[in-house]
């Protein structure tokens, strides 16, 4: 029982091995790094939604408010810590709201936009409901 053996030498090639002779490992690893969503100078969502330049900020019919809305709650969001400040996160989330607001086969992008900012004020308005249950309980 005494001379059992607990641990062994392992031969470990060096780092340069593993390259192959006379090569160095290529130490600059290709990361892309994704620009954070509350960086943008322009709106994520007039991407998504693909809206023009000229016609998401227009005064005289643009969607200026909507786009502000959805920018918002996001904002608000990532500040809470709830969602990731990086743009795929910012899509997969609306692309949820628009599947459950049955948007995702809607072809005019100003209804889309309207039930997506509809389905935000929507969220904003009842979410002091859990956050007052949770306070004041269910008196």
């Amino acid at each position: 029982m005494t001379d059992a053996t607990f641990r062994t030498k392992s031969e470990t090639a060096g780092v340069a091995d593993r390259a192959g002779k006379g090569k160095t490992p290529d130490m600059q690893p290709n990361v892309e790094v994704e620009k954070p969503y509350l960086d943008d100078e322009r709106p994520y969502e007039v991407e998504y939604f693909k809206l023009d330049e000229t016609l998401w900020n227009n005064p005289e019919g643009g969607f200026e408010a909507e786009i502000g809305t959805i920018r918002d709650y996001f904002q608000g969001e990532i500040e809470k810590g709830k969602l990731a400040n990086n743009r795929k996160t910012i899509r997969k989330e609306l692309d949820k709201m628009v599947k459950l607001t049955n948007m995702k086969d809607e072809t005019r992008t100003v209804i889309k936009i309207a039930t997506v900012a509809a389905h935000i004020n929507f969220l904003t308005d009842t979410g002091s409901i859990m956050s007052d249950f949770a306070k004041y309980g269910n008196n």
